[in-house]
């Protein structure tokens, strides 16, 4: 019987194809703003996961100042900005007694970034907007910066300033169009350095391309040039000693600023769990008011369905007191009803996912991040499509099932 109420219910969206295509539409529009902010969220999620992977697991940034805290709600007046300002920056100095203060940490490797206006150059080919990096042996072992080829830095390189540098796949790609630079010369910032190494591929999150990079070693990048965020220390802990490893690098920093017990830290550690949680809620909050206007759109889609089917109900009343005449109970008659607007509001959601994944083919590129419809995404706005229908089609399919037999008499 269910089976024939699916088909009667075809038969009826197909006589008044008109009408059933705009409410279709309604409800599609609706489906493509809720699936839209959706896999926007989540693939933005997933986009920031990977970003934060770089970083390396079980690790944690010692910083003068946390960038977070100059975003919106991160508390704090202009006195304690103009404090924060009057931090004192880590010194590369730190690192034998952090080395010796936190048994729990497996390396600890400072580090400076210089992340704008840096020109590499060979000869008259030029690559701009590289991010540079002073770095020490370490780093190799913390962040997910591999060597293809060549090698990394080693402690001579460190003691002796040496002018050597390892490159990403951009540089090596837009310099060297691929041939093997092992041994040339690079000019960055105008001082040359020659090439000892190149990562592996990284690729491109969020529309930063993590490929375009120069390191060099720590100290050479300390005597040419002076970093504005200071230097930082990128701390791996080992296994299942992440928060004491916190707590010692912060007991020993304290101790080198010589901070008494009262003092608060002049300095900043940021985790993997605390950028996270703060992206959450900016993104949390983006995505209730993305959601709740897309809501609004798919209520006005509801509307027309709860439209349509009343003047359904209207038109079919002859029908309907003839299948009660027949034996129809008002169950039977509520069901067909309730079916009819979930296949028309499921039609309108498999052609908003359908525009959704079409969009993403099309401008998928366009976008600063990795995007990709999602399977879960896909269900949700079909049942939440259907689930819409069933909703609003209720109410005219309660009517048409409280419709006495004998209306169909008085129809014509």
């Amino acid at each position: 019987m269910f089976a024939e109420m699916i088909k009667i219910a075809f038969r009826s969206i197909w006589a008044q194809k008109a009408r059933s295509i705009l409410v279709a539409i309604g409800v599609a529009i609706g489906v493509i703003a809720v699936g839209g902010m959706t896999t926007a969220a989540l693939s933005i999620q997933s986009g920031l996961h990977k970003q934060l992977s770089m970083m390396g697991t079980n690790t944690f940034t010692v910083m003068r100042i946390s960038p977070f805290m100059f975003m919106p709600g991160a508390g704090g007046n202009r006195k304690k900005w103009r404090e924060m300002w009057r931090r004192p920056k880590l010194e590369i100095s730190y690192l034998p007694t952090l080395k010796e203060g936190c048994p729990s940490c497996e390396k600890i490797a400072p580090f400076i970034k210089y992340p704008l206006n840096n020109t590499v150059s060979l000869g008259k080919n030029k690559l701009d907007d590289t991010t540079v990096l002073g770095v020490v042996p370490d780093y190799n072992g913390i962040t997910n910066v591999t060597i293809g080829f060549g090698r990394f830095f080693d402690d001579n390189d460190i003691q002796h300033r040496r002018y050597v540098c390892i490159i990403g796949q951009t540089v090596l790609n837009e310099l060297f169009k691929g041939a093997n630079p092992i041994g040339r010369k690079i000019k960055l910032r105008g001082i040359p350095f020659t090439i000892i190494g190149v990562s592996n591929p990284i690729g491109k999150v969020f529309g930063q391309d993590n490929d375009n990079f120069v390191l060099t070693p720590i100290t050479t990048a300390l005597h040419h040039w002076h970093g504005w965020w200071g230097i930082m220390y990128l701390v791996k802990a080992k296994p299942k000693m992440f928060q004491q490893a916190i707590d010692e690098v912060t007991i020993t920093l304290r101790n080198l600023r010589n901070l008494k017990g009262s003092d608060e830290n002049n300095f900043d550690i940021l985790t993997q769990d605390m950028l996270m949680r703060m992206f959450n809620v900016i993104l949390g909050a983006v995505y209730a008011v993305g959601v709740g206007i897309a809501l609004m759109s798919l209520l006005v889609a509801g509307i027309g369905i709860m439209n349509v089917m009343f003047v359904s109900v209207s038109e079919r009343t002859k029908e309907i007191g003839i299948r009660k005449a027949c034996g129809a109970t008002p169950k039977n008659i509520m069901l067909q009803f309730t079916i009819e607007a979930a296949i028309i509001a499921l039609i309108g959601g498999l052609v908003g996912m359908s525009i959704i994944y079409g969009l993403i083919l099309l401008f998928g590129r366009a976008v600063p991040f990795e995007i990709s419809l999602n399977i879960t995404v896909l269900l949700f706005g079909l049942f939440f499509s259907a689930g819409a229908g069933v909703i609003f089609g209720f109410f005219p399919a309660r009517k048409a099932a409280k419709l006495p037999p004998v209306y169909a008499l008085r129809w014509e």
